[in-house]
């Protein structure tokens, strides 16, 4: 939408100066979409994509555990310090891993695809509007060089009718005609 109206106003702005032959190229269309939004959420979702193909193929970190405390005995002596030391590592089913990255290896390709599709569809809108934005400059800029050749006409049939060449009825005409 942002492309459209950036568009639009471009073609507003140009067909009020025709004088100065504004035009919109490829290369400032091309500019324009560079950060196109749907284009960077299609991006971004492709990298979010492989960071959980990446997260799914991980290993969950070893876990370890140090308790040091003073222990007193119930019955009479001198209490002393303690320690223990407690590791663990805790690794999932294959199954349940090989699953996981199965599925984030499909959304990934999914992601991949969509983003194939917005930018062949944001890309394919631009190329419309800047066809139909050419054409309309174009159209513009003709009608631009009409209106000058109508003045520059109503100017000589009054010119041949103040030389008397004409009837002054020709100047009337001329005018309604053009």
């Amino acid at each position: 939408m942002r492309v459209l109206a950036l568009m639009l106003a471009w073609t507003a702005l140009s067909a009020q100066a025709s004088e100065s032959h504004a035009t919109l190229t490829w290369a400032d269309v091309e500019h324009l979409l560079s950060g196109h939004p749907r284009l960077e959420m299609a991006d971004a979702a492709v990298d979010v994509a492989a960071g959980e193909e990446l997260a799914a193929r991980g290993l969950p970190n070893p876990e370890a555990e140090l308790s040091i405390g003073y222990a007193v005995p119930w019955e009479e002596g001198d209490g002393r310090a303690v320690w223990g030391l407690d590791a663990g590592w805790s690794l999932p089913w294959p199954g349940v891993v090989e699953g996981k990255v199965s599925g984030s290896r499909a959304r990934s390709r999914v992601a991949q695809a969509e983003e194939h599709l917005t930018d062949r569809t944001v890309w394919l809108t631009a190329r419309s509007l800047y066809l139909t934005l050419a054409h309309d400059q174009t159209v513009a800029l003709l009608w631009g060089e009409t209106v000058v050749q109508a003045e520059e006409l109503l100017r000589l049939v009054q010119l041949r009718v103040d030389q008397g060449e004409d009837r002054p009825m020709e100047a009337l005409r001329a005018t309604t005609e053009v």
